[in-house]
């Protein structure tokens, strides 16, 4: 009798699913200690991302900087030019006066030819007249021989000597003008001058202007330079820190999945963790963007209007999905916040992160549909809902394959 109820204890303990036990102290205290780094190194995580923060808006500030040092530099420039054209309108203008001055001066020399030659020329008349002994017109007329011959020679006198008188006024006339043209080209080109002086200086002042926005603009490059010098350090760092914290938490998972031992993978249908009408997924298994960056979600995170958001208060409850044992009940600051892990047997486990608070205690048997913890918004969270996960075998899988939502749940 004794050897048949051996047999079927036997039976029994094969054809039944074993549940894991909770971990033990010792790895509960390795788990803690694991906690504590991984927690180190988010603050460090934290001070590097304030820093790679700080440095891009430095960055944005210089760039900024350079951009009106440069709209500035552009303006000088365009300013130069103009003064720069009018410089060289004017120096144009300043030949030309120069060239008018010159046919002026040389227009006026051959008047004052002119005028030298008429002289030479009454000068010789004169002489032979005084040669021939007409020493004046009194003496030409009273040479004449008869009235007609007066006549004739009082009108040559009067004729020659009013043409000479009229020929020197007039070239008179002329170098007269040609003077007082030339005064006045002297008077244009002694306000252009002044006016290239004046446009020479205000050019002089913008050029040690322009050379110190140069010299301003090399420095904000040069500090860009070095800004995004840090900046790539910094993420380095920041990059070698994530490494770090990432192999701590998977030794962690390490550890519980040590504990999990391996099966169908089956423990029938789950029911929803948020036992609550109106309840939606916020974020699905696979790829996202989460901070701008890419990121894989390895969970479904679950909320409902009334959650709590950031500050509370937080009174949804949450419920195991499956009959299990409270494998783990843990704090994980930088990642899941408080969180319970259940392990179902038959190689399956599940995860509720970002608790307010826990309901269970490790190494507790609990039923489906029991409360275990308050949905809350601890950890690395934006707002109050659950990270659930099912691991199979110790391999994270998507928790909408095993789950049975409520109708009213997309």
């Amino acid at each position: 009798m004794s050897s048949l109820l051996a047999i079927v204890m036997l039976m029994i303990s094969v054809m039944t699913p074993q549940l894991a036990f909770a971990i033990t102290n010792e790895e509960q205290a390795e788990v803690d200690k694991l906690n504590d780094k991984i927690n180190s190194l988010e603050r460090d995580i934290i001070a590097s991302d304030n820093k790679i923060k700080a440095i891009e808006e430095k960055k944005i500030t210089t760039k900024q900087t350079v951009a009106d040092l440069h709209t500035q530099v552009t303006e000088l420039d365009n300013q130069i030019n103009i003064y720069n054209q009018k410089i060289s309108l004017l120096n144009k203008t300043i030949a030309s006066l120069n060239t008018q001055i010159k046919q002026t001066q040389e227009e006026i020399v051959i008047q004052e030819q002119d005028i030298e030659e008429t002289k030479e020329l009454l000068r010789q008349r004169l002489r032979t007249m005084y040669m021939a002994g007409e020493t004046s017109s009194v003496e030409i007329l009273l040479s004449a021989d008869s009235f007609e011959s007066f006549l004739t020679r009082m009108q040559l006198v009067q004729s020659v000597s009013k043409h000479d008188s009229d020929l020197i006024k007039e070239f008179q006339i002329k170098i007269d003008k040609l003077k007082e043209s030339e005064k006045s080209l002297r008077e244009k080109q002694v306000q252009v001058q002044s006016d290239k002086e004046q446009v020479d200086v205000a050019k002089a002042a913008l050029v040690p202007k322009k050379r110190q926005l140069d010299a301003k603009v090399i420095q904000m490059n040069l500090q860009l330079y070095k800004l995004s010098t840090e900046d790539a350090q910094a993420r380095r760092v920041q990059q070698d820190l994530e490494r770090r914290k990432e192999a701590f938490a998977r030794e962690v998972d390490d550890i519980l999945n040590g504990r999990i031992q391996h099966g169908s993978g089956s423990v029938g249908k789950m029911i929803w963790p948020v036992p609550y009408k109106g309840t939606y997924i916020s974020s699905r298994y696979g790829w996202r963007t989460l901070y701008g960056q890419p990121n894989f979600h390895r969970g479904l995170d679950i909320t409902m209007p009334g959650a709590g958001g950031t500050t509370g208060p937080f009174t949804k409850q949450l419920v195991a999905v499956a009959d299990g044992t409270v494998a783990l009940v843990a704090y994980d600051p930088p990642g899941y916040g408080w969180y319970v892990a259940i392990d179902h047997g038959e190689g399956v486990q599940t995860r509720y992160g970002h608790c307010y608070s826990t309901k269970v205690r490790q190494g507790q048997k609990v039923t489906q549909g029991q409360v275990i913890a308050i949905m809350g918004t601890t950890g690395n969270s934006t707002g109050a809902h659950v990270h659930f996960e099912v691991l199979i075998n110790g391999v994270k899988q998507n928790p909408e394959l095993y789950l049975s939502k409520p109708p009213d749940v997309k």
